[in-house]
């Protein structure tokens, strides 16, 4: 069973999926057919690392955060847009990251979500 946290940047909440295991994290949100306002997925890796994101079998653009141990948004991809399952191309922080979070194309903009602003997580039970 899924489980899911509430993620705040600057007030704005989101309602993220965890992918907290390395099959999770593996798939993503690859074949699914698309992302509402106010959803998307997280990623917690434990450690700070360079954590990469392919867009292989994705079917929609994405807005993608890096977040570092401290919460503190360390890097943002805007408006990445899907790839074949072919294509290996990944992106990834300039800084190492403990968190990526994964939202709807624009919202990053939309929002005035920029680097250094610190994302809160609460899990729902």
């Amino acid at each position: 069973m899924a489980k899911f946290c509430e993620v705040s940047i600057n007030g704005i909440k989101i309602r993220a999926e965890l992918a907290s295991n390395p099959l999770t994290q593996s798939l993503g949100l690859m074949f699914r057919k698309g992302l509402s306002d106010g959803n998307g997925m997280l990623f917690d890796f434990k450690l700070e690392l360079f954590p990469k994101i392919w867009m292989a079998g994705m079917r929609f653009p994405i807005d993608i955060i890096w977040a570092d141990k401290e919460k503190k948004i360390v890097h943002i991809a805007h408006e990445v847009q899907p790839a074949s399952l072919f294509d290996w191309q990944v992106k990834t922080s300039s800084r190492p990251a403990r968190y990526v979070l994964e939202g709807p194309a624009g919202f990053t903009r939309k929002n005035k979500i920029t680097v250094w602003d610190e994302i809160k997580l609460k899990l729902i039970i």
